[in-house]
């Protein structure tokens, strides 16, 4: 997150709030991504394709990417929360489990922001399945949401949909809608691809790419 105001401004102007969370596993939009394009060596390469723009309301980040693992495995990683957080931009962050017991898997990751001015922000995460069951995922479908926190968010959420592609290959849809002050697509889409990478590392079972 870069200097989104002045120091002078911060405590006359921002504060904190609470953001609704609507209920659903649901994609948040059509995918517009391409696929990562093949190689003469591999047609389905562990690379990330993606496309942005933006309307009156909010920003928007489209990716596709492949994880040369299974569902089963490349799930495993996206419910590892030091392989979904934005630790390139955080200074720290913290960690609560099964904040919507509604659902198979859910946390809530406390951010701490140190850019000039210091801001919190609470992102939070709950995962599911479009098909299949736990132990053997036909389908998995994730949705996550700025939910408490620094008012120079206004809006954050996304959505990703993980599905096989065969038995070693997992496709990752990835969408992320972005309203903030200082915020804009290409931001978006470093975290992206900074969180495929993390996916990708934990999958593989090889330590977290450092930032």
């Amino acid at each position: 997150m870069s200097a989104l105001a002045s120091p002078a401004c911060v405590s006359g102007c921002f504060g904190n709030e609470r953001t609704s969370f609507p209920e659903g596993l649901e994609p948040l939009e059509e995918n517009v991504a391409e696929l990562p394009a093949p190689t003469d060596e591999d047609p389905t390469p562990e690379a990330i394709s993606v496309a942005s723009g933006s309307n009156d309301d909010h920003i928007w980040v489209h990716a596709r990417a492949y994880v040369d693992a299974p569902l089963e495995r490349s799930w495993e990683a996206l419910r590892n929360p030091d392989a979904v957080a934005d630790r390139r931009k955080v200074a720290e962050y913290s960690v609560v489990w099964d904040v919507e017991p509604e659902y198979p898997f859910s946390f809530r990751i406390h951010n701490v922001v140190d850019d000039i001015i210091t801001v919190e922000f609470d992102v939070t995460w709950r995962q599911g399945l479009a098909a299949g069951t736990v132990e053997d995922p036909g389908a998995v479908a994730i949705r996550y949401a700025k939910t408490w926190g620094t008012t120079f968010i206004t809006r954050l959420e996304g959505s990703i949909v993980a599905t096989p592609v065969d038995d070693e290959t997992t496709l990752l849809d990835m969408i992320e809608l972005l309203d903030a002050a200082g915020g804009g697509a290409e931001a978006v889409a470093s975290y992206l691809t900074d969180l495929h990478a993390s996916v990708v590392a934990v999958a593989h079972d090889r330590p977290l790419p450092e930032y």
